[in-house]
């Protein structure tokens, strides 16, 4: 999944204005699922909501029963369980929403292994600040209120 903002490039998101909030996006929201579903996913998934870029369909947590919700957001299932979703929802892509850097690596690790195509996806919050030209990576969240200046 590449996100744009009046350039082209692979996994990245490229910012080409002063204020975030003032860009364009595709109108297409393409489905994800967010992995994780504690209180660093309600974040994560407040930014996604507010983004409006992409439709969340539901959440992988291996720690909690398929069926249940959290946030608003029915648990699909784990990581095992992406090859099966992916063909059923269609997903573009994931954000993972683990606080705990090491077990969010270890997390992506994981999927990797498991589809080395799927995408992780980034999102922004309408209130942040990225400065023009800044490149953000594939799986990057940006926070309410965070400014990104480049180099």
């Amino acid at each position: 999944m590449t996100t744009q903002h009046n350039t082209t490039q692979h996994n990245t998101t490229q910012h080409n204005t002063t204020q975030h909030n003032t860009t364009q996006h595709n109108t297409t929201k393409h489905n994800i699922v967010i992995v994780g579903s504690s209180g660093h996913a309600k974040v994560i998934i407040d930014i996604i909501e507010k983004e409006g870029q992409f439709n969340i369909v539901g959440l992988l947590d291996a720690f909690k029963e398929i069926g249940e919700s959290a946030f608003g957001y029915k648990i699909l299932g784990e990581e095992k369980d992406l090859p099966e979703l992916i063909k059923k929802y269609q997903l573009a892509g994931c954000i993972i929403a683990i606080g705990d850097n090491w077990i969010r690596s270890i997390v992506k690790n994981k999927i990797q292994a498991i589809d080395a195509s799927f995408e992780f996806v980034s999102s922004t919050h309408p209130s942040a600040t990225i400065a023009r030209g800044v490149t953000i990576g594939s799986g990057t969240v940006i926070m309410a209120g965070a400014v990104v200046n480049s180099a």
